[in-house]
Formats: structure tokens, sequence, C-alpha cells
């Protein structure tokens, strides 16, 4: 069985292969839509033509040639949330969910649709990053409005394959049935409680915009101020401003935290981005009773030692204590809570749903047959 995974945003896509579930490679098609898209594949950069998204696709199926099945990563759906074939009705709400997740929702639709025509024979899988948010209770879900609307506006969850990934991870240690705090940082942030491998509570609500201030994103805002950016420049405007025009680009006058570093005026900036990642963490560490596990996640985390330090002194009031580790296991035996740094592996989540879907079909049919 040959697996392939998906996972797109607006300029990058990820993917990996797998056969017989082992895995064979993987690399990231980025900055597509510009000159300097290239490839990165087992550590290789190689440039490309992708001037658009279409052309990245035409690159990746020429990569990937015949797979027996592909599995995405689906953003929102409403309505679904447990890993499933892609289907008309799947493909609709993915269409309506571009309301809640705009920067991927649509490239991920487009990749289905040219990726079912041309891989005609295989299984197409949809996995939702919602999923594993499911175990929110109601009180923590529902928003304060009138409960006509309640239905479908109310905190959904994201990054869930993030969260899965890391209680997996910290299976293999035997440090999954704890209190956790999982701190996702890359170009979307959030703070997910676990408490015995179920999500308490996160920090993105409907949509991915709510919580920690990101790279373009505004993070949690009065809705009030909403309204008001609505009424000076309307619907169109706001929502590009929401998505594209706000966070650490709004601020700083740029996207990426790498560009940020070292400038005199950037001060303010950043003790604004740890304000409000520390404040979520200080809420959920509160909600939780305690915590026992902190797990960060991300490229901020992963790359960014010098930031990631300035997050550890300002949660000093919970005694960490630091060995000299970048990665994995970082604060040593005597610190009441165990810290990690840790590579979320959404593409083996994507494969590992991919591969229960498909023994759950098989065997299905075989009682069918039997």
């Amino acid at each position: 069985m040959k697996i392939v995974t998906i996972n797109v945003g607006s300029s990058t896509i990820k993917y990996a292969r797998y056969e017989t579930e082992r895995f064979v490679y993987s690399g990231r098609i980025d900055r597509i839509g510009t000159p300097q898209a290239y490839v990165l594949e087992d550590k290789r950069i190689e440039h490309i033509k992708a001037r658009t998204f279409v052309q990245a696709l035409d690159w990746l199926k020429q990569r990937i040639k015949t797979p027996d099945a592909v599995s995405y990563r689906v953003v929102y759906a409403h309505g679904f949330d447990k890993p499933c074939i892609v289907t008309k009705k799947l493909l609709d709400k993915i269409k309506e969910g571009t309301l809640v997740a705009p920067l991927h929702n649509p490239w991920i639709l487009k990749t289905i649709l040219n990726f079912k025509r041309q891989f005609k024979v295989a299984k197409h899988i949809a996995v939702f990053d919602t999923y594993v948010h499911n175990t929110i209770s109601d009180r923590n879900k529902m928003y304060a409005i009138p409960k006509k609307y309640t239905g479908q506006i109310q905190k959904n969850g994201f990054h869930g394959l993030v969260v899965e990934s890391v209680i997996s991870k910290l299976k293999q240690n035997g440090r999954h049935n704890k209190k956790i705090l999982v701190i996702h940082l890359g170009n979307g942030c959030s703070v997910t409680a676990v408490k015995n491998n179920r999500v308490v509570n996160t920090s993105m609500g409907y949509t991915p915009l709510d919580g920690i201030m990101m790279s373009t994103r505004c993070g949690a805002i009065d809705p009030g101020a909403i309204l008001g950016l609505v009424k000076k420049v309307g619907v169109s405007k706001t929502e590009k401003i929401l998505w594209t025009e706000s966070g650490l680009k709004a601020l700083g006058g740029a996207s990426d935290l790498r560009d940020l570093r070292g400038r005199k005026q950037s001060r303010g900036v950043l003790d604004a981005f740890l304000d409000s990642i520390v404040r979520i963490i200080g809420m959920y560490y509160f909600e939780l009773g305690g915590a026992d596990v902190i797990v960060f996640s991300g490229g901020i985390a992963e790359n960014e030692t010098w930031f990631l330090k300035r997050i550890f002194k300002r949660l000093n009031f919970l005694d960490l204590r630091f060995n000299k580790q970048k990665r994995g296991l970082i604060t040593i035996p005597k610190s009441e809570i165990e810290v990690y740094v840790l590579n979320a592996d959404e593409q083996e989540m994507l494969k590992r749903h991919a591969c229960t879907l498909l023994r759950k079909i098989l065997r299905n049919n075989r009682k069918k047959n039997a």
C-alpha cells in the first residue's frame, strides 16, 4: 500500500510518502507563486517552476506518481471531524468552511479536486484538524450568544494533528497520562490544555484567528473592535486585515520573527508577542490545576532558541530548571515540570489515520462478502 500525505497552505505544500506504513521520504514545496519557488527534500534544495499553485501541484503529481491512497489535512468542514473518504458533500462543506479557514481551505480544496482527477483509482481520505478537540466540554466550546446561533458558531479548535503527534510522542516514554500544555509556535500559534490524553481547552476558537498574536493574524481581540473595522472599511477589507495584515506584521512591519530580532524599534513588539503567549499559558495552567509536562513545537520553538529563552524567563513563577539540550527533554530531573521541545509530525498522523480508516473499510467489505 503506497500512501501519500498532503498538508497544504497558501504558499507551501508539505508531503510524505509511505509504503506498507513505512516512511519513504518527505518534502516541502515552498514560496509557491514566486520566482524563488523551491522544493526541500532530504536536506536537498531544488528550484522549480511554481509561479502558480497548479504548477506546484503538477510537479508534486510527477513526484508521487501512482499512490494507492492520499491523506489530506483538512482544517475545517462543518459537520465533519472523523477521518473519512472524500465525498461531494465533504467537498461542498470544505468550500463553505472557507469563511472559517480562508488561509487553508481554498488550497486544500483545489488540491483534492486536482488529485482526484489525476489519481482516479486511489482512495482519497480527509483528516480533520478539529477531530482531537471533540473532548472539549460544551461549556468550554460555547460562546455567550443566543442559542439559535450556537450550533455552528462555537469553539472548534485547530492544530489538532500537532496535539495528536505530541501526545503520541509522550506515550513513548510514559508521560502521556498527565496534565500537559502543548504550545505550538509557528506562523499560527496556539496553546492546548490536555489532561489524561483528552483536550480540555485550546486557545484557537471558531476560527484559527483567536488566542495568541501570530505572524499576520490578530489573535484575541475585542469583538467590538471588529465591528468598528467593519463599519469603517467593510467586511472584505476587515477579513483581509485580521488574517493577513495583523499580528507581528502590523505591529513590527515584518511577519517573520527573525526579521524583528535585534531591531530597537521591535522591542515593544516582541514584548507584546511574549505577553500574548505567557498570558494564555498561565490561563490554561490554572485551568488544569497545574501542569506536569509542557511541550513546545513549531518553527519558532524549534529554531529560535533566543526567543524560547525569553518565554522561559517570563515563566519563572513555575520554577523551571533547564539542562543544556535544545531538543527533546530540556529540563533537569529535579524540575517539577518537564519541558520538551518536540517536532510535531503531522504527516505521520495523516498516515496513521488513513491506515486505520482503510483497515476498517477492508474489514467491513469482508463482512459484507462473507
